[in-house]
């Protein structure tokens, strides 16, 4: 996934599928402007909500927590 707006995010977003494309992986594969779009492509893919009780909000708060946490790892390189 490729976060942001504009030309620059969207052409990268565009050659990030266009490699997939011709690596041809034997799995779907998609990319995304937006962790919202994944998640909902994803429960989409897998029959809607899954037997865990995953949703487009508990993905999101999932992947929120993850950043915070990653943070401070970030900051110290």
């Amino acid at each position: 996934m490729i976060e942001g707006e504009g030309f620059g995010a969207a052409a990268l977003r565009s050659a990030m599928s266009l490699m997939s494309l011709a690596a041809r992986y034997p799995y779907p594969q998609k990319v995304f402007k937006s962790v919202g779009d994944a998640a909902a492509w994803i429960l989409r893919r897998s029959g809607g909500e899954s037997a865990d009780g995953a949703t487009v909000a508990n993905i999101l708060a999932l992947v929120e927590l993850m950043r915070q946490r990653l943070k401070p790892l970030a900051a110290a390189m």
